[in-house]
């Protein structure tokens, strides 16, 4: 199966104009020839460019969209410019030491793409300590990697973590910046998706739609950092449980990400997963696979197995099977997800336990009510302990357990 980043069929390579040899590659928002390059002859191009301005920057984006390069494509060119750093013969003096804090900034990004969130965390530590070093703590390139650091914090579920240190980027970043600067939005945005992971949504919404405001205002309403935005506002109303309202924008947004990034960015996949969790929450369960199973295939495609993308649109797609009494492959699509998260996020983040939950209904659903009540009622009992009682994740969990009848659960072995 050819990946996203790959080009299927008698496509040119936008440098050489060849269709032969290796297959052709593509990562930004370029579409069929347009988007199509040889790997090698891509990190030719950069090699060559980067040594005629005689510096770096732009190594990975795109000459002709001005997108970021994404997914293997962007790991490939992370590697071979570290590889050039490393073989320089002026990495000792003050240009290089740049040059090469700017290799490992791309190198760390592209682990975060792929998944490796450990990976990238180490390169991103030490580079934050090099940059505070050499350039102190306001700097906005040492801003920057805190940035980088604190969503890598993120996607490895150390929320509380991560919300404590977005604040201080935050106050730090708005003393240094113009408030209508881009890293300044961003800090913004990110302090506003870590508040909705700890249950302050009515703040998140206060915040997040500030961000878009800004974006829409500064880059433009159909720039690929101001569609994020309006994606993670759509977020913080599926935690309100806001439904109906999240389908609606999802709608409305979906064709303008596909047009300016294409249907396989990964932007336009995370739309459509999102998109089939609202219908599964609001029962309309035949729609919803129509929408995750392609989902799933796409990011499948492109990404690690253990990917927390994957893993999420396999929770989702599992509990639409669930219901839909498909319940063999439910159950191994859950049980798969819910390892997965226990290995990436550990057994006490509130993904890994909401995955618990919803295994747990599904093991009900196929009469296997011995081994999913106590699952389902301990994975509540968990959520409640950690979060709270009116935390979206618990009210997901108590969803679940209330819609069974007592009498239907009371009879289980190990009940609480």
């Amino acid at each position: 199966m050819a990946s996203m980043d790959e080009c299927p069929g008698a496509m040119h390579c936008t440098i050489c104009l060849d269709s032969e040899g290796e297959v052709v590659q593509r990562g930004c928002c370029c579409r069929g020839d347009a988007g199509a390059v040889h790997l090698a002859c891509l990190i030719e191009s950069a090699i060559h460019s980067s040594e005629s301005r005689g510096d770096w920057s732009g190594w990975v984006q795109c000459a002709t969209c001005h997108s970021q390069l994404g997914g293997h494509t962007q790991f490939a060119l992370a590697e071979a410019m570290s590889a050039r750093v490393d073989a320089s013969e002026a990495e000792a003096d003050d240009h290089g030491d740049v040059n090469r804090m700017y290799a490992m900034g791309l190198l760390a990004g592209a682990h975060y793409v792929l998944g490796r969130y450990s990976e990238a965390e180490r390169l991103q530590t030490e580079l934050l300590a090099m940059q505070v070093e050499r350039f102190g703590n306001d700097h906005l390139d040492t801003l920057v990697t805190r940035t980088d650091l604190s969503t890598t914090y993120f996607s490895q579920g150390r929320h509380d973590e991560c919300f404590e240190t977005e604040r201080e980027i935050l106050r730090v970043t708005q003393q240094a910046l113009p408030a209508d600067d881009p890293e300044t939005i961003t800090s913004e945005e990110n302090l506003a998706c870590s508040l909705d992971e700890v249950g302050r949504s009515a703040e998140s919404f206060e915040l997040m739609s500030h961000a878009l405001s800004a974006r829409k205002r500064v880059q433009g309403p159909e720039h690929v950092d101001t569609l994020n935005t309006a994606y993670n506002l759509i977020t913080v109303h599926m935690s309100q449980r806001a439904y109906a309202t999240a389908e609606a924008e999802l709608v409305a947004l979906r064709p303008t990400i596909q047009r300016v990034c294409g249907s396989n960015h990964m932007l336009s996949i995370a739309v459509a997963s999102k998109l089939g969790q609202t219908l599964l929450y609001q029962g309309r369960l035949r729609e919803a696979e129509g929408i995750l199973r392609p989902a799933l295939t796409s990011l499948t495609a492109v990404l690690p197995p253990t990917h927390s993308r994957i893993v999420a649109t396999k929770v989702r797609l599992g509990a639409v099977l669930s219901k839909l009494n498909q319940h063999d492959e439910a159950e191994a699509m859950l049980r798969s997800a819910t390892a997965q998260y226990q290995a990436t996020l550990g057994a006490e983040n509130k993904y890994t336990i909401a995955a618990d939950s919803i295994l747990g209904d599904a093991l009900i659903r196929r009469g296997k009510v011995d081994e999913g009540t106590p699952m389902l009622r301990t994975a509540h009992a968990r959520h409640v302990e950690s979060l709270g009682s009116e935390h979206w994740a618990t009210l997901q969990s108590a969803d679940l357990l209330n819609a069974w009848p007592r009498h239907h659960l009371d009879g289980a072995v190990g009940d609480l």
